[in-house]
């Protein structure tokens, strides 16, 4: 919690050691097809206990972009079979995923780097969000810090995707480390505010023309 600093829910590796053991089992065709957007790099040495749940949160959101018009470059149909399959044994572990990653986002918004609008907005857009980050890009949907301070808007693509726990994670540091930078801030600047007229100035800022 940013304004405690107390523990709110668990962490990525409490959610991960709940995953249904699929250790040598085989991945079903829709399973293969999906996964096959994903950067091989990312899969090797993986096994099928992370790739499955790897293919089952990745075709959730395939399927909530697509339906939105968005383009993924993961076959739609082979997504709807994953869900359905896959359901009974993943989307408890998915809902831990979306609380874990929005608790990441409301510390983002009340540290004040981005609006409680925009955290809202990004709920309603993304209620299945699962970063598709691509090869060579930056995370299209991911939250770090920009010019604006804020998310950077899904344009959809066709590249591989990387491994999206792995960028999940990292969008929670980065959201972390924005949070925590703008608070830095914010202090500084209350610090300046009451300081004497003749006091050092302890924080400068180039204004754009």
């Amino acid at each position: 919690d940013f304004k405690t600093g107390e523990k709110n829910g668990e962490g990525l590796k409490s959610i991960i050691k709940d995953l249904p053991d699929k250790t040598g089992t085989e991945y079903s065709e829709a399973e293969k097809t999906v996964l096959s957007r994903v950067a091989p790099e990312d899969l090797a040495g993986k096994n099928e206990t992370c790739g499955k749940a790897t293919a089952y949160r990745l075709a959730k959101r395939v399927i909530e972009r697509e339906a939105q018009g968005k383009q993924t470059g993961v076959d739609v149909d082979a997504a709807k079979v994953v869900v359905k399959e896959g359901k009974a044994e993943y989307e408890a572990v998915s809902q831990r995923m979306q609380a874990y990653e929005s608790r990441a986002l409301k510390y983002l918004a009340d540290s004040g780097a981005i609006g409680k609008a925009e955290e809202k907005a990004i709920h309603r857009m993304s209620k299945e969000y699962v970063p598709l980050a691509r090869l060579l890009e930056d995370d299209p949907f991911s939250v770090k810090p920009t010019g604006a301070g804020g998310p950077k808007r899904f344009k959809g693509s066709e590249s591989l995707i990387r491994d999206p726990f792995e960028t999940s994670q990292a969008n929670v540091q980065a959201m972390i480390r924005a949070a925590e930078k703008n608070r830095l801030f914010k202090s500084l600047a209350d610090v300046q505010i009451k300081a004497d007229k003749d006091a050092p100035t302890l924080m400068q800022r180039k204004l754009s023309k």
